[in-house]
């Protein structure tokens, strides 16, 4: 249990749980932006641009915009280190 001051300094009692400060993560940009991101197949709350809170490992990246060809890559994140990744889509070919 910790206090907190306030402005007529009373100490209020407050329950502080630690967090984790994060570190480790994939930095994820597209071009054009918007794009969906999936990590090991799993579909990710934000779309590019966006930062993944992940932990070191190896993982399958696949970005997939409309209209545009879906991007996919391995990547292998070390724990204590960001990773950028910074994607340029292509536009899928017109079937006429």
């Amino acid at each position: 249990m910790s206090a907190v001051n306030t402005a007529k300094s009373e100490m209020i009692p407050v329950n502080c749980t630690p967090v984790e400060r994060l570190t480790t993560g994939l930095y994820v940009t597209s071009h054009p932006s918007g794009a969906d991101i999936f990590i090991n197949g799993k579909k990710e709350v934000n779309q590019t641009p966006a930062a993944v809170p992940v932990r070191g490992g190896e993982y399958d990246v696949v970005l997939r915009l409309e209209g545009y060809r879906d991007y996919a890559e391995t990547v292998q994140l070390t724990d204590g280190h960001s990773t950028q990744l910074d994607v340029r889509l292509f536009k899928k070919a017109s079937s006429q």
